[in-house]
């Protein structure tokens, strides 16, 4: 019980951290509707690739975006209890991961600076580099425990779109 109102608490803030860089009720541009193509002719506008960042709220969702665009993941977590994100990304190809992740404290509301024991956001950015469907799943777990399930899941399915 508690621990599923902390990752409520932790995914509520993290929203509130990204300022809602996306709106899920925005409908997304169809090629060929909006002019947001990726110019296959040369009289056609080159659609200018997307970025989003995306955290637990986002669970279990389809994204749909296009070659080029880049999708952030930002998901809290606790160092100091040994729980960590393990990856289980199936991604065919379609996606690869941009750079390294990174780690922000995590400061709901105030300036607290780094403490022993405090929670952080680790963000991972993929980019779409092929048409597809990958999938972006995470396990929040202690590595070492083997035969234990994961205390929290995140996955989205991920179709890209020249």
């Amino acid at each position: 019980m508690i621990r599923t109102l902390f990752f409520s608490f932790l995914a509520v803030c993290i929203l509130g951290l990204t300022g809602c860089e996306t709106n899920p009720q925005e409908p997304q541009a169809v090629a060929g509707e909006t002019g947001a193509e990726t110019g296959s002719g040369p009289n056609e506008p080159r659609r200018e690739p997307s970025s989003q960042t995306i955290g637990l709220a986002s669970n279990g969702e389809t994204l749909n975006i296009h070659v080029g665009d880049t999708i952030s993941v930002a998901l809290p977590q606790n160092a100091s209890t040994g729980y960590t994100w393990v990856h289980k990304n199936v991604f065919h190809g379609v996606m690869k991961q941009h750079g390294s992740k990174t780690t922000s404290n995590f400061e709901p509301g105030t300036n607290v600076g780094t403490l022993v024991g405090q929670p952080s956001v680790e963000t991972w950015t993929y980019v779409a580099v092929k048409p597809g469907t990958a999938t972006i799943r995470m396990e929040y777990m202690r590595p070492w425990e083997k035969d234990t399930e994961p205390s929290n899941t995140f996955e989205v399915t991920v179709n890209v779109t020249e």
